[in-house]
Parts: C-alpha cells; structure tokens; sequence
C-alpha cells in the first residue's frame, strides 16, 4: 500500500473510533487534531454532521492530497441510512456554514468538494469562495436552478476573470513582465558562499540534484517568482534572504514588459479575480456551525 494509501487507512480508523454522540464532539475534535498534527501536510479538516433530530453526529475528514485536489473520507452512517440521501429527506437538514444569503449543509459542502479549483487553499476557504460567488450569482436577473448553479459559477468566474483582466493589467503592468530568473533555496551559508558569483548559481542548476540546496532556472510572470525577485532588474543578485521557512538566493537573468496578450490577460483575470474574492470575504457575513 503506497504511504497515502496507509495515511487514508489511518484516517478511516479514526472517523470509526470517535464517539458519535453530539455531546462528545469536542473530544472528537481533540482526536481529529491530534491526528492532524501527525499528518501536517495534508491539512486536515474534521466536518461534524448533525443528524436532524437525534443526538448522532456523523463526521467527515476533509484532506488536501500531495498531489493535488482534495479527499473526502467519510463512513456509512450506522442505521444504514445514506447520509446524503437522511439530509435530502429532512427539511431542518442541519447547516455547516452560511455565508451572506447561502445556507450550506455538510452533504452539499461535499458534493460541492468535487468541483473545487484545488489552488492552494484550505477546503474551508475554498468552500467560502464557492458561496461568495453563489450569492453573485443569485443576485443576477436570471434566475437559476440548483442543478445549474455549479455551471453557472464556473460561467461567472470566467466572465468576472475576463472583465477584469485587461484593467488589472493596465493598472499593475510591472505584475506580468516576462522574467528568466534563477534562484536557489537551501541554507544561509551556503547560498552566501554562492551569491556573488552568478556563475555559480547557474552551474548548480546544471550540476543534477543536491541535498543542500534546490535550484530553479525559469521564465515566468513576474508575479509567479518568489516574492524576493519579483522586481529585481537584469542583473541583480538577491540575497542570502528569509523566504518560506528557508533562505533563497538568485538572479535576474532577463526582463521583457508585460504584453497584453491572451496568456497574459488571463493571469492577469485571476489575480484580480482572487483580489475581488478576498474583497468580498473580508466584508461577508461568514458562519461556521458547530455544535
């Protein structure tokens, strides 16, 4: 069994061994915590599920995989009852979170999962952003059924991008210059040993792997670099500085002025875009439900 394939074993004996009662959710969440810090890197999420009407509680481990997306692990509700199925037939279906005008239970939440953009966000803030935009879109002249909205915020989200991209860049050109750029991330005496000599930092991208430091040589979007280069100039050599938790040194090999072309354009929408979401988070009415 691969090592995810061992950790999503882990975390199913952990959903079966905590107590199902709604009153001994907080030590539910304690356990769910625990295994969480064991597990870091999957930034695990524990969803409480209320039964409507009872006193069970069901639970769901939301998982960032390494690889990408999001995993769901969930357990069959003991009276046999499928969960989504329990929710669907009870009107007081119990809400995990209501953002503004959205009312979201934890069996839509999960459905909601399969169609996450899986950027480098946590489930919850993702789950938020997708309600932000479902509130735009009930606020359009066109009404739209609930076995449409999930298209009808990918519409929206690509509309949005597209209005806002040629103005974002007009505003921020420096963002999306074009930039080749070299750099190496490891520890601070090393990349000190190597900053002044360009050289050197190109021949250990050609040098194949070290276990001391990592380094990248690439053309990217300025705003795509790591935050140290993004406005340095041809020829500038960074550092030794702090950057993610380790030192990064590196140099600007090249810098062309942004182009509004259509690869461009459509950094450029997403940028904007995500600052337009987190406009709209800092002044939404969010709640979590919890017990």
């Amino acid at each position: 069994m691969s090592d995810l394939g061992t950790t999503l074993a882990s975390g199913m004996r952990l959903l079966r061994g905590l107590p199902r009662l709604r009153a001994e959710v907080p030590q539910a969440r304690r356990s769910a915590a625990a295994w969480a810090a064991d597990h870091p890197e999957l930034k695990a999420e524990l969803v409480v599920d209320e039964r409507p009407g009872t006193s069970v509680v069901d639970f769901h481990l939301l998982l960032q995989d390494p690889e990408g997306g999001t995993v769901a692990l969930t357990t069959q509700a003991d009276d046999g009852v499928p969960q989504l199925i329990g929710h669907s037939t009870h009107r007081a279906a119990g809400r995990l979170v209501s953002v503004d005008e959205i009312h979201l239970s934890a069996a839509q939440a999960l459905t909601m999962i399969r169609s996450l953009s899986h950027r480098d966000a946590t489930p919850h803030d993702e789950i938020v952003d997708q309600c932000l935009i479902l509130n735009e879109i009930r606020h359009d002249d066109t009404p739209v059924g609930d076995e449409e909205l999930q298209a009808a915020a990918d519409e929206f989200r690509r509309r949005r991008e597209a209005e806002l991209g040629p103005a974002y860049l007009a505003a921020h050109p420096r963002k999306f210059d074009r930039v080749r750029a070299l750099w190496s991330i490891g520890s601070e005496q090393r990349l000190a040993d190597m900053a002044g000599d360009p050289m050197e930092l190109l021949g250990a991208a050609f040098s194949g792997p070290n276990d001391e430091i990592e380094t990248t040589i690439a053309e990217r979007l300025a705003f795509e670099l790591p935050e140290p280069l993004r406005d340095a100039e041809p020829g500038d050599v960074v550092g030794p500085v702090a950057h993610a938790g380790t030192f990064l040194t590196g140099v600007v090999l090249g810098r062309a002025d942004a182009s509004a072309d259509e690869r461009t354009l459509a950094a450029a929408g997403r940028v904007a875009f995500t600052e337009w979401l987190a406009e709209r988070r800092a002044t939404a009415s969010i709640e979590w439900h919890r017990s």
